[in-house]
């Protein structure tokens, strides 16, 4: 009978204790956990231009609700990225944050220079990293005439017709990433701060990656009398 009781209290005290531990097993180690998924966020502010190293990440695990599309799972293909802007504390580090070697040319592609005479107008706030569009505009001060050979017509000079700007041209000349953005004494053009209030001098030259059907329509466009209107993401 002794013993009976002695089980029995000694149960009981188990109960009474295991409610308690098992709220704080639950408070501390399950809850925080159940539903989440480990995500790379930065350790530290990341500027525009930096090389990511290992120590500027960290892995967190946070709620499925929270995660954000095209987030990177894979640290090693961060570590060596050069930041395109800057990646604040605790962002997680998605695609777009990173130059992923597309300022690299790759198979089919190369580094164009863009001919500052073909240029119409760049913002003053393009980055090494932005991606533009290129919509050609007609110069009509570049219009050459040509002399007919019809000798009715008595030498008289005539405009040359214009090639005319398809639409399938103007979509392949979209999403070009920038590979340098230099100013007049060929340096490149940065930025103080995140916000592009305050570049570092005048965009004086482009050089772009392109793909061989790209550059020939840059130069085709560019040798008929077009500049080019440049605008960016």
């Amino acid at each position: 009978m002794i013993l009976k009781k002695i089980l029995r209290i000694w149960l009981f005290a188990v109960v009474i204790l295991a409610g308690p531990l098992l709220l704080i097993v639950w408070t501390k180690w399950v809850e925080p956990t159940w539903g989440t998924i480990d995500v790379i966020q930065a350790s530290k502010e990341i500027k525009r231009g930096q090389i990511i190293q290992k120590t500027d990440l960290k892995v967190e695990k946070i709620k499925a609700e929270q995660i954000v599309s095209e987030r990177i799972v894979d640290p090693t293909i961060i570590i060596g990225e050069e930041a395109l802007r800057t990646i604040f504390t605790n962002e997680q580090i998605v695609k777009d944050m990173l130059g992923l070697d597309e300022l690299i040319p790759g198979s089919g592609e190369a580094n164009m220079p863009v001919p500052n005479e073909w240029v119409l107008s760049v913002p003053g706030s393009l980055l090494r990293g932005d991606h533009i569009s290129l919509t050609p505009v007609l110069d009509k001060t570049k219009i050459s005439t040509g002399t007919s050979r019809n000798a009715l017509d008595d030498d008289e000079e005539k405009e040359k017709e214009p090639v005319l700007v398809s639409e399938g041209d103007l979509n392949e000349l979209i999403d070009i990433p920038v590979s340098y953005s230099k100013s007049g004494n060929n340096q490149e053009v940065t930025t103080e701060d995140d916000g592009r209030q305050k570049p570092s001098g005048a965009v004086k030259s482009l050089e772009i990656v392109v793909t061989e059907n790209q550059r020939k329509l840059i130069i085709k466009y560019g040798s008929e009398g077009y500049k080019f209107l440049i605008t960016y993401r």
